[in-house]
């Protein structure tokens, strides 16, 4: 077929059709349309091709190696990187390469590449199905995380300590004010070699949540301010928790709120639902009324947070996502991020 046949079918220019046959035009909902009655395959079809071919372009991305100092600062996030103070605000591209080098802690660029190439690119595969997502941005926040994270705590990760901890963790969910469950949550996860750090995110930067064990055995659990409730707060933390008593041999995992079908990440969320909520006080949830005043009764008998109670219950199916969502404590970002010393 030629362009300008397959033009016609479309309906469109022949400018058009060559911009879609070389992936320079994104396939949307109409075009979808378009293209399911021209050449036959169903809409979802095409919008599943277009998230491949976008997702693939991401990972040809990451693995690329980087030939210039004035490409290497074109592909990081730099304007946030600014903006967030993590760099000086210099405009002098020699003075800029040599705070980006500062900022990753390497000499060369080739060293760079040795070091965090790994990391963008397991980046890229964990974030698959975010084909919005750069894993430039992705690195740089992780590189944050691992600074701070030395400022945190010294010591290896203990699971065993980590888990017996949870209880402890688990009634911090009580507290209201992030002021005060913020520097109690940072210290006792540094005594058992966990740094909790609470970071905004750069441009590019979809993430939720993120576990990794550091070449020292440190563990660091960075969560980022995307979901500012209580329920989604605490859950996240402890999904992230569950990758490092569950998974943490695996030692990188990366959240950006997508449904994910790993067997990982469905261990993780079970096992942060049902420390929220244990099997044996879920009958009750189900048997309990949908009014505002049953619900913090119940919250007050399992110990836990009305908000999280309700996250609960809208997850799974006993109150639809717009009711009782003013039960949910919200929290500002600069509450939240905020680093502790123990």
């Amino acid at each position: 077929m030629s362009v300008e046949a397959f033009a016609d079918l479309l309906g469109g220019s022949i400018m058009f059709a060559s911009e879609l046959l070389r992936g320079e035009a994104v396939i949307d909902d109409e075009i979808a349309s378009s293209l399911s009655d021209a050449v036959g395959g169903s809409k979802a079809f095409w919008l599943r091709r277009e998230e491949q071919y976008r997702t693939a372009q991401e990972r040809i991305k990451s693995n690329a190696v980087i030939s210039s100092p004035a490409e290497w600062i074109a592909r990081l996030p730099i304007s946030d990187m600014k903006r967030f103070g993590w760099i000086s605000n210099t405009r002098n591209q020699e003075a800029l390469f040599a705070e980006c080098l500062k900022f990753f802690d390497v000499p060369t660029l080739a060293a760079w590449e040795a070091g965090y190439r790994p990391v963008a690119r397991a980046a890229a595969y964990r974030l698959s199905k975010s084909y919005v997502s750069d894993p430039m941005a992705i690195v740089t926040w992780l590189r944050v995380a691992e600074t701070s994270t030395a400022q945190i705590t010294g010591r290896k990760f203990d699971a065993v300590a980590f888990r017996k901890a949870l209880p402890v963790l688990r009634s911090l969910t009580l507290v209201k004010d992030p002021k005060r469950f913020m520097p109690r949550l940072v210290e006792i996860c540094a005594l058992c070699g966990v740094a909790v750090i609470v970071m905004p995110t750069p441009k590019g930067c979809p993430a939720s949540g993120a576990t990794r064990v550091i070449g020292n055995g440190t563990a660091m659990i960075v969560l980022s301010p995307r979901y500012k409730t209580d329920d989604q707060f605490w859950f996240t933390f402890f999904h992230e928790a569950a990758h490092l008593l569950l998974h943490s041999d695996r030692a990188f995992f990366l959240e950006d709120g997508s449904d994910v079908t790993q067997a990982e990440e469905h261990e993780a969320n079970e096992f942060s639902a049902k420390l929220l909520i244990p099997d044996e006080q879920l009958n009750r949830i189900i048997a309990t009324r949908k009014d505002f005043r049953s619900v913090i009764r119940l919250a007050v008998s399992i110990g836990t947070s009305p908000g999280i109670v309700v996250g609960q219950m809208q997850h799974k199916g006993y109150l639809r996502f717009n009711q009782l969502n003013f039960l949910k404590r919200r929290y500002a970002w600069n509450e939240l991020a905020r680093t502790f010393s123990p």
